[in-house]
């Protein structure tokens, strides 16, 4: 399996992650509370022998997935509230009243500590789905989820017949600056050239970062005439800030394809932007070439 396709199988399973983490916390808090009553209400009619605690870590751990730690409290308080209040109007007694209280909160807490556990679990896997999904150098897009973005906008521009521009950039001669001025003076230039190019960009539009120092630019709904004024905003502004940003000159190759409800993969673009943007660095370089797909 290419290194491309495998990007976009794990781009495909961390999107389906982050549709189920976007879920409506209210709606979520609210089904929850609904169930705790349910679960209440079948522990009490099936009487005080048997018992159905763990079916309460059910809510628990829908809200401590969706919510923070005061939300799983309060289910946890209404889980232990609920079963306890249910074994009472069952008939069950005990020696000491004091032993309801006792157990109540020997059930919040083990409520709280599971909710904790998984509200924990689901900040660390979020964590992890952005790390995966994020250049760690330049913040940007790393590959998969660029790969991923371009895909959904291929399609989308098939349904709407509405134009994008893929816009691929390799910074010239990089190495000569890491060579001069040292790697760490080479990473500040990636920052910037990172940074510059979201600055020039519309929210809407996605700057990813796809090998050493070479970067793309999804232009959504964006012809060919309004990808020159971009990139030559682009170009200008690198020209005008590089010197004093890294203490170095800087230049850009660039490629531009514009494709319109396109049958092509998005390999194919990518090659196909790709092979612009050499053409650009064999006729001498800072510069740019436009081709429609």
């Amino acid at each position: 399996m290419s290194d491309e396709k495998r990007d976009m199988d794990e781009g495909k399973r961390v999107g389906l992650f982050g549709l189920l983490a976007d879920q409506n916390r209210k709606a979520i808090f609210a089904f929850s509370i609904v169930l705790v009553l349910i679960i209440g209400y079948v522990d009490y009619i099936t009487g005080v022998e048997l018992s159905l605690s763990f079916f309460y870590l059910i809510p628990v751990c829908l809200i401590a997935a969706s919510s923070g730690m005061p939300a799983v409290a309060l289910c946890g308080a209404l889980c232990a509230g609920v079963g306890i209040l249910g074994a009472i109007l069952a008939g069950l007694r005990y020696s000491n009243p004091l032993i309801f209280a006792w157990n109540g909160a020997m059930r919040f807490g083990t409520f709280l500590l599971v909710g904790y556990l998984i509200n924990r679990l689901v900040l660390v896997l979020e964590e992890e789905r952005q790390f995966s999904r994020t250049d760690a150098l330049t913040g940007v897009a790393n590959r998969r989820l660029f790969y991923e973005t371009l895909q959904s906008e291929i399609i989308r521009s098939r349904r709407s017949a509405k134009p994008f521009t893929l816009v691929y950039i390799d910074i010239d001669d990089f190495k000569r600056i890491n060579d001069s001025v040292g790697h760490a003076r080479g990473d500040e230039a990636l920052v910037f050239v990172a940074s510059t190019l979201k600055g020039q960009v519309r929210e809407t539009d996605v700057v990813g970062r796809i090998g050493g120092d070479e970067f793309v630019v999804l232009l959504v709904e964006c012809g060919e005439e309004d990808a020159r004024r971009v990139i030559d905003k682009i170009r200008k502004k690198i020209g005008a800030d590089a010197l004093g940003k890294i203490g170095s000159g800087l230049t850009l190759s660039m490629g531009a394809l514009t494709a319109t409800a396109t049958e092509l993969t998005h390999e194919d673009l990518v090659r196909k932007a790709d092979e612009l943007m050499y053409q650009v660095k064999r006729a001498g370089k800072d510069n740019a070439r436009f081709a429609e797909a």
